[in-house]
């Protein structure tokens, strides 16, 4: 009998599908849920005064459309190696410190396995001389999953399906980088298409807006508005970059279009009777 065949085997397929396979409606989602992580990461550094402040993180995002692969790197906390390779392939793994955050150390990391042949995790703390890389055969979980008639556990799959290792780093670093290795076809039209990554960006990430609207239009639409202006200022963000591209709001001063000039914004809140301010 084999001692790692888990009975409960749809359980089983249904959580490994859920963790790696199930894909998103838009591929892209997944630089918005890596970059929320990133932030999460960052803003942990900064109550642990790891950063002075949120704006001092930097995510860094680079796409290789030749080799099919996507880097993606924070300089958030990172982790410790004595807890990497634990963190890392525990599946059941989804909140920080007690604070629940968009799920840098959760299972939703995995979620990009789903989209490549191979998925590594590369992480560092800060006062260490060494870093942590897990390697996840991606292909080797699907044939597992999918393909083998036995019933095997989740973490037994993890298990067999992953390569641990440290690398050499500096005591200074702290970061944690993401690595998408050998895209899969169907996506890399747009998943490797910097052009198309940096526009969804420009839309769905925690970033700062343009300097001219952030100043002209916010600034001088708040100024008599007080609690909007700490309410704006209050906005998580981080600093993005694909490649040399910097990632900001791509709201400009003149709407496109039409060409109208935009001379005023009006603020207000969003109210439920039931669940009160909404935004």
């Amino acid at each position: 009998m084999n001692e790692y065949l888990d009975y409960s085997s749809e359980v089983r397929k249904n959580l490994i599908n859920m963790l790696m396979f199930s894909l998103y409606s838009d591929e892209r989602t997944i630089y918005r849920e890596y970059v929320q992580n990133a932030l999460d990461s960052i803003n942990r550094a900064v109550r642990l005064h790891i950063l002075n402040q949120a704006k001092d993180g930097v995510v860094n995002i680079h796409i290789d459309s030749r080799q099919r692969s996507i880097v993606i790197r924070d300089n958030g906390t990172g982790i410790q190696s004595t807890d990497a390779v634990r963190v890392l392939l525990d599946i059941s793994s989804t909140t920080k410190d007690g604070i629940i955050e968009a799920g840098q150390f959760g299972i939703g990391r995995l979620v990009g396995g789903g989209y490549c042949h191979e998925l590594i995790f590369i992480t560092s703390a800060r006062g260490e001389e060494k870093a942590t890389k897990v390697t996840f055969d991606v292909d080797k979980i699907w044939r597992m999953v999918k393909e083998d008639s036995e019933d095997y556990l989740a973490t037994y799959v993890i298990d067999q399906c992953t390569k641990r290792e440290f690398i050499p780093a500096t005591d200074q670093e702290h970061f944690f980088e993401v690595q998408l290795n050998q895209v899969k076809k169907e996506y890399a039209s747009t998943l490797l298409n910097s052009s198309e990554v940096v526009r969804y960006l420009n839309m769905v990430a925690p970033v700062e807006y343009k300097s001219q609207f952030n100043n002209v239009l916010i600034y001088g639409s708040t100024g008599h508005q007080g609690e909007y202006r700490e309410l704006h200022e209050g906005l998580e963000k981080v600093q993005l970059f694909v490649g040399t591209t910097r990632i900001q709001k791509q709201y400009g001063l003149i709407i496109d279009g039409t060409k109208d000039k935009i001379d005023s914004l009006e603020y207000f809140k969003i109210t439920d009777p039931v669940f009160g301010e909404l935004g």
